[in-house]
């Protein structure tokens, strides 16, 4: 069939249904279905496949191997930790980062000192640093998560699309 371009054929889709799913993280999987969807769209085979996606939430499953990960992230310059007295005033991680973004994923404060402005001035920075590398900064949110809502809304950050999450215990 040709593509909506009128340029190449692309065989007609095997498949009716597709489930992403990243063992790692719960945001990946949603990424890859967004991408997968983009690109059956066109091809013209949008119509003809449902695509999910679902993820396996990683400390529940191995609270050692999230450990590990977060330090390795940290000694290569993929994480940010911001911590004084034993407390993290501030921590994220980025999980994707190509020429044109980068995702940040597990946006975290110490609930001992939520509230504090720690969380705004953590991310509004590392946003700042972020921006000199790459034009853009994303991730994303769960719609129930209003404190994160309001923290991300008070930095700038926009909204552009909204997504479904699915996690396995």
């Amino acid at each position: 069939m040709p593509d909506d371009a009128g340029g190449a054929s692309h065989p007609p889709a095997r498949f009716r249904s597709v489930l992403l799913i990243c063992a790692a993280n719960t945001a990946r999987s949603v990424m890859a279905e967004q991408l997968l969807i983009r690109e059956l769209r066109a091809r013209g085979a949008g119509d003809r496949v449902a695509v999910r996606s679902a993820g396996i939430a990683a400390y529940a499953r191995d609270p050692a191997l999230f450990e590990w990960r977060t330090r390795t992230q940290i000694e290569e310059g993929r994480s940010w930790l911001w911590e004084e007295g034993g407390a993290v005033f501030f921590k994220a991680e980025a999980s994707a980062w190509t020429e044109h973004t980068v995702q940040l994923q597990q946006v975290w404060v110490d609930p001992t000192v939520r509230g504090s402005g720690y969380g705004k001035r953590g991310l509004a920075d590392l946003c700042r640093l972020l921006l000199t590398r790459t034009p853009s900064v994303c991730l994303f949110v769960r719609p129930e998560n209003a404190p994160a809502i309001a923290l991300y809304d008070s930095i700038g950050m926009h909204r552009v699309g909204s997504y479904r999450s699915l996690i396995f215990e």
